[in-house]
Formats: C-alpha cells, sequence, structure tokens
C-alpha cells in the first residue's frame, strides 16, 4: 500500500475505490503552538498505522490462504495485483472500507448476451434414466456443478407435487398472499409487498420492471413436496449441513421460490448455501465462476456479508471497466422442465430467464465446511459478521423468518 497525498491509489482500472485518508481536522479551541502541531502530527501517524496495522495483517492473512490453496490466485493476475484486490475487498467486508458499488445497468437497460468472454458448456450432465446417474453426480459433485436431467419425471414418487406447482397451481395457492417484489429488477434496490396474484398478472402481461425473487413457503406447498431429507442425504450428501438445514425451518423456510418472465435476470452472486435447483417450469439459463476466480469477478459484499455480488455484470460485461474478467473462464448451462441442478456453495452464478414464465423451487443448503474450503476469507466474513448474527437472533425471538434479513434493507413504504 502506499500513500500518495490523502488517498491511497489503486493500480488496476475498473477497481472499487481504496480507502481515503482524511487529515485530523484542528481543535476550533486551542491555541496554534508547536505542542499542537506535535499533537496533531502523532494523531495522524497513529490513525495511519492503525489503518496500515489492520491492512498489513489482511495482506498477510490474504497470502497465506493463497498459499494453502483455498483462495488461490488465478491465472493472469499477479501476486502484488491479487493481494491488493483481496486486501481492499477484506477491508470493506470488515466495514474498514467503504463498499464498492456491484454492477449496475441504466433504467429499461434489461438485454443481455448469450456468450460473452470464454465460457463453455457445463461439461457434467446426467440423464436420470441411466441407471447410474447417481454415482456420476458422485464422481462430481461438490467439486462443480452438475445437472440430472428430467430427475423429477423420472422419480415422480418424491417430485409429483413439486411438478404440479405451476404458474396455475400456485395462484390458487398463494391467493392473497403478500410477496416482496423488486419494483426495479435492474437497479435491484426496492422491494414493495404486492399480492401474488397481482404480481402473476404483470409477468404474464410482460412488464420488464418487476421482478419476484426468494418468495417464502408461506403456504407450506414447496416443504409438503420436496424430498428435503432425500435431497441432502442421498444426493447432496452433506448429511452434517442438511441436519442443520433442517434445525432452522422452524425458523425459516426449506425452499424459496422464483417466478419471473423473460425480461428478467440475476446478477452474479454468490453465498454459503450449497443448493439444488429444481426446474418446475419454462426454461432458465445459469452462468457459472469457480470460487479461484472470485478475484476477477470485482467481489462487492452485500449488506451484513448476507451474500456476495460480482462487480462485473457477468451477462454482458464492460470490459474497459473491469478489464480483469476477461481472465474469467465460466460455464454455462440451460434448465427445463423436470431438470434438477446441483451447485456446490460459493460459486459465482448468474441467472437469466429464457421463456415468458418461469418457475422454480431453490432448495438451499447452510455448508459453512464447503464453503471454508472454497472461500475461506468470504465464509468468514458471513458467520462471524456480528451484526448478522443479532439480526438472526432478533428475528427469530419475534418469530420472523430469516429470509427476511436479506429483504429488510430492500424493503420501502408502498405509500
Amino acid at each position: 500500500l502506499k500513500h500518495r497525498g490523502s488517498t491511497h491509489r489503486h493500480s488496476l482500472p475498473g477497481a472499487p475505490p481504496r480507502l481515503a485518508t482524511r487529515p485530523m481536522a484542528r481543535s476550533a479551541t486551542a491555541a496554534p503552538g508547536a505542542t499542537d502541531e506535535k499533537a496533531a502530527k502523532k494523531g495522524h501517524r497513529s490513525a495511519c498505522g492503525g489503518r496500515l496495522t489492520v491492512a498489513a495483517l489482511v495482506a498477510v492473512g490474504a497470502a497465506a490462504l493463497g498459499a494453502s490453496g483455498s483462495m488461490p490466485f488465478p491465472p493472469g493476475v499477479s501476486t502484488s495485483d491479487a493481494l491488493q484486490i483481496w486486501v481492499q475487498t477484506t477491508l470493506h467486508l470488515m466495514g474498514v472500507a467503504p463498499r464498492p458499488r456491484a454492477a449496475s445497468r441504466k433504467a429499461g437497460d434489461w438485454h443481455t448476451a448469450p456468450k460473452v468472454g470464454s465460457i463453455e458448456p457445463l461439461p457434467d450432465e446426467v440423464p436420470a434414466d441411466e441407471l447410474d446417474w447417481s454415482a456420476h453426480v458422485r464422481r462430481v459433485f461438490p467439486k462443480r456443478p452438475i445437472v440430472v436431467r428430467k430427475l423429477m419425471q423420472r422419480v415422480p414418487e418424491r417430485f409429483g407435487g413439486v411438478l404440479a406447482l405451476t404458474h396455475q397451481n400456485l395462484s390458487r395457492l398463494y391467493e392473497g398472499r403478500q410477496i416482496g417484489v423488486f419494483t426495479d429488477m435492474i437497479a435491484d434496490k426496492s422491494v414493495v409487498a404486492m399480492d401474488f396474484n397481482e404480481y402473476l398478472s404483470k409477468v404474464l402481461d410482460g412488464s420488464r420492471s418487476v421482478y419476484a425473487r426468494a418468495i417464502g413457503d408461506d403456504p407450506g406447498a414447496m416443504g409438503a413436496s420436496v424430498p428435503l431429507s432425500w435431497l441432502t442425504k442421498e444426493v447432496l450428501e452433506i448429511p452434517f449441513a442438511g441436519a442443520l438445514s433442517r434445525m432452522m425451518t422452524p425458523y425459516d423456510d426449506c425452499c424459496v421460490l422464483f417466478v419471473g418472465s423473460n425480461n428478467t435476470f440475476t446478477n452474479g452472486h454468490s453465498d454459503i448455501g450449497t443448493s439444488a435447483f429444481l426446474m418446475v417450469e419454462g426454461r432458465k439459463r445459469f452462468v457459472f465462476y469457480p470460487p479461484e476466480q472470485s478475484l476477477l469477478l470485482y467481489p462487492v459484499a452485500q449488506g451484513r456479508n448476507v451474500a456476495f455480488n460480482t462487480g462485473v455484470d457477468v451477462l454482458r460485461p464492460d470490459f474497459e471497466q473491469t478489464p480483469l474478467f476477461k481472465h474469467a473462464h465460466g460455464y454455462d448451462v440451460i434448465l427445463e422442465r423436470g431438470d434438477v441442478l446441483l451447485f456446490p456453495s460459493m460459486w459465482w452464478h448468474g441467472v437469466q430467464n429464457l421463456d415468458p414464465i418461469n418457475v422454480g423451487i431453490d432448495v438451499p443448503v447452510f455448508d459453512v465446511p464447503g464453503s471454508w474450503q472454497r472461500n475461506s476469507i468470504f465464509a468468514l466474513a458471513t458467520v462471524l459478521n456480528p451484526m448478522l448474527l443479532f439480526d438472526m437472533v432478533n428475528s427469530i425471538v419475534k418469530g420472523q423468518k430469516l429470509r427476511d434479513i436479506y429483504f429488510g434493507n430492500y424493503f420501502i413504504s408502498s405509500d
């Protein structure tokens, strides 16, 4: 870290702003003199020294983690550049530095690019009518994502109720219920409470602005239909994480619902949840980048570090603003009705709806051990965030759902 005047400058184009160092203000009541000047200089040196100490500790920790392989530096990025990004990212995770902005677009700019940068089809997909499909899954997962094609049709005794959750049946199940709806899908900053069927009518009318993400299981339909225990024990094979998720079910929903049109998408993000995504209706495109490429995606933490966004628009990047993304190498896959996508925690993923109506169910499982292996710094930033822990306890005491923590920073008055 180099001092140049009153700010730390970053050598990488397109990187988030560095932490600014402000000079100490002179006391209005103190008389000017040598003693005051010495005190001011001492205070300034102390403040700078404290920041540099924190930055140095973070740099050492980042270097140690990178050397251990739990947070590798990707090809194409020098160790010094990588450390600079991880230092500033870690400082903003700790609340020491200002939080950079995630990637955003202008209002009405919903277009995406189907193939941008170095991206190839997801190499691992297996048809459910293959006798040893589960063995195929075990060979691949959780090293990387995998799709089991038509698994829900192949195992109707487990997924019959899930396939019935089409938008027509959801309209009946959620009748009269309020859901959180993002009023500006692109800016992704404001949520209002809206009647489910009012939202559904906007989607069917082709609205390009609203999008409901992570709809709770208020009617209990998903909890009654999704084979959570079988998925976590037999498919994902993370019984401890599955047990933790089932233990949290009284305080949170086991699954979340996604309903949207082909005008909507979600930019790149990651979190500590390993997921099984069940495609119920329509088609949906996922774009994946592995955790070891985090440096290339300009990571930005959401409030309370509950999840992390990419500072680059992975569905339509601007390489002039985010040049490191040129070195990223990702995968994409299109899900169809009945497909089940399994992807590990901390994998970056962007999502694009492809049909006029899309319905999918995410089954997230708290996977702290796996997250620690894949991205130690981000995992610690989530599980040890004191404000997040306070919010979780507070929500449980008040009888609220844990997913309300996510929406708490977004809700605005509907007046």
